[in-house]
């Protein structure tokens, strides 16, 4: 392994070789996505300000969302118990929600229209 890998010192030598060959197939698998297109068939574009450019508008493909199946179905087969000893079987990991569901989310319109009228104030 190279001292560029994953985690540093933390991560088993093994995991990070595997976590490596993970993320190559992730490439693989999403290497060569088209554009994406809109409801009505047009290409999808966004507007991109970079600094490299002073604040230039540059004009950018939107591509096709990434795809995980494979990811998952490795994931499926390194959890599954009857593929693993028991012994080394790993048990799913139950993920909280983030902190910000806790709190009330505005919808866009009212706090678009909110943003708007403070504008308009005397």
């Amino acid at each position: 392994m190279h001292p560029w890998q994953p985690g540093g010192e933390g991560v088993p030598q093994e995991m990070a070789g595997t976590m490596i060959l993970i993320a190559a197939l992730h490439f693989n698998e999403n290497a060569n996505r088209v554009q994406g297109v809109t409801k009505t068939g047009e290409a999808m574009y966004s507007i991109k300000y970079p600094k490299g450019r002073k604040g230039a508008a540059v004009l950018r493909r939107v591509l096709e969302s990434p795809t995980y199946e494979l990811l998952a179905e490795v994931v499926k087969e390194c959890t599954d118990k009857e593929n693993v000893e028991a012994e080394f079987a790993v048990e799913p990991v139950i993920v909280p929600p983030p902190l910000c569901a806790q709190f009330p989310h505005p919808e866009k319109a009212d706090f678009v229209k909110q943003h708007l009228s403070r504008f308009k104030k005397k």
